[in-house]
């Protein structure tokens, strides 16, 4: 990626960051982190957050941005020569109720255990991004795993504990694509609709 890019980013799933080189920054509520080679940056969903890459000034008209995927002919060394910043990301959902903690922006130190998965996923992308192999689906399920597993106990408070809402939201979640008035979604929690307007 080149030059710089500046937008306001917000997604009802995870997203995992790492990139290979300094360049790029991630800020939320007023806190800047850079992305680095020694650090994994994991994003809770509904986080409201915004990216930016180099020390760039936001330009009076517009920016240039020019990205591209690591592949045959056009390898790790070539795009690095390039001045490129390689940028490895995974987005996720793990489901209702854990897709609706807290917004916030985690990170974590690289450590040796974490290097291995991320170098395994990097390998598999390296040759081909549009199918996994077993071992690089256990790779990803398990830096995932580890990363969830670090983020503090205190930030698992989901939205709400009240099991018909949490019916509801998993309801949305399954029927994106259809009608869902709040006659409908009182139905699915087992309410009238004034009542459930009101919870």
């Amino acid at each position: 990626l080149k030059h710089w890019e500046f937008r306001e980013l917000s997604y009802p799933y995870w997203r995992i960051y790492h990139n290979n080189r300094e360049g790029a920054f991630i800020t939320y509520n007023g806190s800047e982190y850079a992305l680095r080679p020694e650090k994994v940056i994991m994003i809770a969903p509904n986080t409201s957050y915004s990216t930016r890459i180099g020390n760039h000034a936001v330009p009076e008209n517009g920016y240039y941005l020019e990205g591209g995927r690591v592949g045959k002919g056009q390898t790790e060394v070539y795009h690095t020569r390039k001045g490129s910043i390689l940028h490895l990301f995974i987005h996720f959902n793990i489901g209702v109720p854990y897709d609706n903690i807290s917004p916030g922006i985690f990170e974590f130190d690289l450590t040796d255990h974490l290097v291995e998965k991320i170098s395994a996923i990097t390998r598999h992308l390296n040759v081909d991004f549009a199918r996994f192999n077993f071992y690089t689906v256990l790779a990803i399920q398990s830096l995932i795993s580890d990363l969830l597993s670090f983020i503090p106990e205190s930030n698992w408070e989901a939205i709400s504990k009240d099991y018909r809402i949490l019916e509801v939201l998993s309801h949305i979640e399954s029927s994106l694509g259809e009608a869902l008035p709040n006659r409908i979604l009182a139905e699915n929690a087992s309410l009238a609709t004034n009542a459930f307007n009101r919870l």
